[in-house]
């Protein structure tokens, strides 16, 4: 990635919520943040989502699981205060 891309996009620090983590475009999103030094929590409904943590850059230590189901409001809200 040439460097100008990189200090206009530094994304470094930053922390993003992935809905979806576990697979498909949720997981690769989060390997592309995670790759650029976000700290990621990932929402998935599939409780894969735990183990999706330990192929990340930074692992367990620098990111969140929560499965959850966003459709559920009550779940959703529980999932947001934890």
């Amino acid at each position: 990635m040439n460097s100008a891309y990189s200090q206009a996009f530094d994304l470094s620090g930053q922390v993003a919520v992935v809905t979806g983590g576990a697979s498909g475009i949720g997981w690769a999103i989060a390997e592309l943040f995670a790759a650029q030094g976000v700290s990621l929590a990932l929402f998935d409904l599939a409780p894969e989502v735990h183990s999706a943590l330990e192929r990340l850059p930074g692992g367990p230590e620098q990111h969140l699981a929560v499965q959850t189901d966003l459709s559920d409001l009550p779940s959703l809200e529980k999932a947001v205060s934890s």
